[in-house]
């Protein structure tokens, strides 16, 4: 066919001509687009883009909310108001997290210092939730199930 599985003698790569420098700055590259990356996610799944509550958080929540209702309906506001309040922590802590790595400053990522702002505001998207299940604008499973079985 032309070509051979095993590289012969004159195609095998020179460690002398290869370039360690196109090497390091790939992976610099990598390094800096996954902690974009991470950034990004925390945004979107953080407080601070609360127009994506509708399309990420709440559904997350709900999910997560999903089976325990199952098990018992009672259960199923308590831990909606959990995965939402995981879900928009984890997004603080990624950003903060991709900030801190992609930043030049040696401060290093310390989730021990900003916990309570992440907690607060947390709180504060939790409760307007928690505002939307009681006047019935976000409803729980057997609501729903009910509703189409009448």
């Amino acid at each position: 066919l032309g070509f051979k599985l095993v590289p012969t003698s004159s195609q095998t790569i020179n460690r002398k001509e290869s370039n360690p420098a196109l090497f390091c700055g790939i992976v610099i590259l990598m390094y800096k687009l996954f902690h974009s990356i991470l950034i990004f996610l925390g945004f979107w799944l953080s407080p601070l883009s609360p127009w994506n509550d509708i399309f990420t958080n709440i559904p997350i929540a709900y999910v997560f909310a999903l089976p325990f209702s199952l098990i018992n309906e009672s259960l199923f506001l308590p831990m909606i108001l959990v995965g939402y309040w995981l879900s928009n922590i984890v997004g603080f802590i990624l950003m903060h997290y991709g900030y801190v790595k992609l930043s030049d400053s040696n401060s290093g990522f310390e989730l021990r210092k900003n916990w309570k702002q992440y907690i607060l505001i947390t709180t504060g998207y939790t409760l307007l939730l928690l505002v939307l299940i009681h006047f019935k604008i976000l409803q729980s499973p057997q609501d729903i199930t009910s509703f189409f079985a009448s």
